[in-house]
């Protein structure tokens, strides 16, 4: 999601500045949380879930805390309610992602924290027991999603 910048207007009786409030553009959504799933592989999970909003828009400082921002916290929410037939892995995971992209925008770093943390509690219980971290992004055109598989790593 992008956002425009609040625009300044002066008015042409009395030059006041008046702002116009930020609005945000959303792009078509071809993939929702209605649209996710879940599998079992034979080690763990493999989800197919909403590309979640940049890493860089996550998380937001105010009032001396720092909080989950709300397009954030509600895909969390929406990926708890929607997974939570789930039972969490123990011990060390593998995370492979194939972010599948609708055009050509985005940063894969951007969208590798905030899957983490929307798989959070769910996959797993804490984004800390990720040892071996894949991430590939695929352009052909398909509706944008993830598809994140978990998997439990061999004690060595």
């Amino acid at each position: 999601m992008t956002r425009s910048r609040p625009q300044t207007t002066k008015t042409p009786r009395t030059g006041v500045k008046r702002v116009r409030k930020a609005t945000a553009s959303r792009a078509r959504l071809d993939f929702t949380w209605d649209d996710a799933r879940v599998t079992t592989t034979t080690t763990g999970w493999r989800f197919e879930i909403p590309v979640p909003g940049s890493g860089n828009r996550m998380w937001r400082k105010g009032r001396g805390r720092t909080y989950k921002h709300a397009e954030h916290a509600a895909h969390c929410q929406q990926a708890a309610v929607r997974f939570r037939h789930v039972t969490p892995l123990v011990g060390d995971v593998a995370v492979s992602i194939a972010w599948y992209r609708d055009r050509k925008a985005g940063d894969v770093d951007n969208r590798t924290k905030t899957t983490l943390d929307i798989l959070s509690g769910i996959a797993y219980a804490d984004d800390k027991q990720v040892a071996d971290l894949r991430v590939r992004r695929v352009d052909d055109g398909s509706p944008a999603r993830l598809v994140v598989t978990v998997d439990r790593l061999e004690a060595a």
